[in-house]
C-alpha cells in the first residue's frame, strides 16, 4: 500500500505492509492532499514490522516498529515537514464561532478534547482535534489546517473536512492546568511574552524530547524555528489565558456571560 502527501511545501511518500498501521497513519494525515509522485526525497515505509523514515534525502530511523512510538514518529515528519519561521505544528485543538478561532493548550489529559466537545453544544465548530497547523500572515495567527480524527474515550470521528480546512484567524489561547466539571474557574492572563513562548514551547516539540520504545535515536527537531516563531506569536495582540476549573463555566466565560 502506498500513498503519497502534500505535507506544507513538501511530499511524504507512505509505503507500508500493515493494513492497520495504515489505516492508523492515513487517519492522521487525512487532512492533506494525495498527489501522484513516485519518488520524494522524504519517505516512511513499514515493512515486515521495520521503520525506515527518511527526511530531506537523510535516513533519521531504521529500527523495528513499536506501536507506542508510531504516533510521536508521525508527528515529528509532520512538524519537519511544515515548521519555519512563519509555520508551526503544535499538539492543540482549535475550535471558532463565527470565524473567531480559540487555540486549546493543555498537557495529555488536561481536558482539551472535553472542553472541544462541551463548546460543540455553545454553537462552536472544532476546526482541529489533537494538532494544529499555526500560520502567521501579516501581525496574526491563523489555523491553516486541523487534525480532523477526534478520539475520545472509547470513541472515535472524523470531523468536518471543510472544519479542518478552514483558515480561522485566532484571537484567544487557552492554556488548560486542569478542566474539571463543578470545580471552581480560575483564569489568569499572560502579558509576559517570555513567559508565554516558556509555556507553548513543549507542545511544538514534545515527540522530539521524549524517548522512543524502539530505537535510542532521537527525533530531529528544528528548536530554532519554533523559538522564532512563538517570539513573533507573543507579540501579537492575543489573549493569553491560563485557566483551571469548570468547562462550562469557561465557555459561557469567552461567550461574555460571566465575568470572572
Amino acid at each position: 500500500m502506498e500513498k503519497n502527501y502534500i505535507i506544507g511545501n513538501n511530499v511524504l511518500t507512505l509505503m507500508c505492509d500493515d493494513e492497520e498501521v495504515y489505516q492508523r497513519i492515513n487517519k492522521w494525515l487525512a487532512i492533506f492532499k494525495n498527489v501522484d509522485k513516485s519518488q520524494s526525497i522524504n519517505l516512511l515505509t513499514i515493512n515486515k514490522s521495520i521503520m525506515r523514515l527518511v527526511l530531506f534525502n537523510e535516513e533519521i530511523l531504521n529500527v523495528k516498529l513499536e506501536s507506542t512510538d508510531l504516533y510521536p514518529i508521525i508527528m515529528n515528519v509532520i512538524s519537519n515537514l511544515i515548521d519555519d519561521e512563519d509555520n508551526l505544528v503544535l499538539h492543540s485543538s482549535v475550535i471558532s464561532n463565527n470565524k473567531s478561532g480559540i487555540l486549546i493548550l493543555g498537557t495529555f489529559g488536561a481536558g482539551k478534547t472535553n472542553l472541544a466537545l462541551i463548546s460543540e453544544k455553545h454553537g462552536y465548530k472544532i476546526n482541529s482535534a489533537d494538532f494544529s497547523w499555526l500560520t502567521i500572515k501579516n501581525r496574526k495567527l491563523y489555523l491553516e489546517k486541523g487534525s480532523c480524527y477526534l478520539k475520545y474515550e472509547s470513541k472515535e470521528r472524523n470531523l468536518s473536512n471543510d472544519d479542518c480546512q478552514s483558515e480561522i484567524k485566532i484571537d484567544k489561547i487557552i492554556y488548560l492546568i486542569g478542566a474539571c466539571d463543578g470545580g471552581k474557574l480560575k483564569v489568569d492572563r499572560i502579558l509576559n511574552y517570555k513567559h508565554i513562548v516558556k509555556r507553548i514551547f513543549p507542545f511544538a516539540n514534545w515527540h522530539s524530547s521524549m524517548p522512543l520504545i524502539g530505537s535510542d535515536l532521537e527525533l530531529p527537531i528544528n528548536n530554532l524555528y519554533i523559538k522564532t516563531f512563538l517570539s513573533k506569536l507573543s507579540k501579537l495582540d492575543i489573549d493569553f489565558l491560563l485557566v483551571r476549573g469548570d468547562s462550562n463555566d469557561l465557555i459561557s466565560m469567552i461567550n461574555g456571560k460571566m465575568v470572572i
